[in-house]
């Protein structure tokens, strides 16, 4: 991967960390209308059912979950195999999920970072690894209104298809 492709990268992960890692309050705790912190709280509840369970020879930690009003839903896990780590994460009724949506549709976006389009379970998703880092992602956007991120470090391409190969992207769709 050229210098300019790595930069890209780096900067498109620096740019998901910045729109999806808001402060964490639980919705339990949000301060407006009650109804709603609870409905946010139920589909990330349901949400964290449906991470993946740890492939074979991998340790998962706990699933964390957080739900703002009016910022969105973030669900995500962390994986491990000796020095690999990898995260599943899922973000919902995030308004920032339709500006990754145009990004993720647009093949000179993603051209540009070296990502290429893979079919995962039906899902278009776009598939972004270095193999001279071990490092990579892959990233659906379901329905326009959840994104789903497997980002890895110190990965095989297999470890990343492998996690997204065990989402179950339909019932993902179908929660409300």
């Amino acid at each position: 991967m050229s210098n300019k492709k790595y930069i890209l990268l780096k900067l498109n992960y620096l740019l998901i960390l910045a729109i999806f890692n808001f402060p964490i309050v639980y919705a339990g705790n949000a301060t407006s209308s009650g109804n709603t912190a609870q409905q946010m709280q139920k589909k990330a509840d349901s949400l964290k059912l449906l991470t993946p369970k740890p492939l074979s020879g991998w340790k998962a930690e706990d699933v964390d979950s957080n739900a703002v009003e009016g910022i969105g839903i973030r669900v995500s896990r962390s994986y491990s195999k000796g020095n690999n780590n990898l995260s599943v994460v899922f973000v919902a009724d995030s308004q920032s999920i339709q500006t990754m949506a145009s990004m993720l549709s647009n093949p000179a976006y993603y051209n540009a970072t070296g990502g290429k389009v893979l079919k995962v379970n039906g899902q278009d998703t776009i598939i972004t690894y270095d193999p001279n880092i071990k490092a990579g992602k892959i990233e659906a956007v379901i329905d326009n209104r959840y994104l789903i991120t497997v980002n890895g470090e110190n990965v095989q391409k297999a470890d990343l298809t492998g996690y997204a190969k065990t989402i179950d992207f339909k019932k993902i769709a179908s929660l409300h």
